[in-house]
């Protein structure tokens, strides 16, 4: 998470005053799934950041459906979560000799979260 500030200094003022302005979410994962079972969640990802040409089979058309954005739900042990739409930004396929294979995303999120169930205060 990222956050700019606003400078709300005037002039005879004798200290930098700021105001909150725009934020940005942006974050990498690794993905694990079992290849025996298809990687359905992964294949949500890669259908919505992939996009194949609808309307011509030839290279460099430029001419190819638009990616779309994604529900990430980020957990972190139990009943800790953030949940954001995002737009995936990269994506590195892993192989592996057994059955559990990974995949790094990284990603930006659009917008606020929609959930959040993090613990605030003291």
């Amino acid at each position: 998470m990222s956050q700019a500030v606003i400078e709300t200094t005037s002039m005879g003022d004798t200290d930098r005053t700021l105001k909150d302005g725009i934020r940005s979410y942006s974050g990498s994962a690794r993905l694990f799934y079992e290849t025996t079972s298809g990687g359905s969640n992964l294949k949500d990802i890669l259908e919505n950041s992939i996009k194949v040409s609808e309307t011509s089979s030839a290279g460099g058309d430029g001419e190819n459906a638009a990616s779309g954005e994604l529900k990430l739900k980020l957990e972190v042990g139990t009943n800790r979560s953030i949940t954001f739409f995002v737009f995936i930004t990269s994506i590195g396929m892993n192989s592996s000799m057994g059955e559990v294979s990974s995949c790094d995303i990284s990603f930006e999120a659009n917008g606020a979260p929609v959930e959040n169930k993090l613990p605030t205060g003291s």
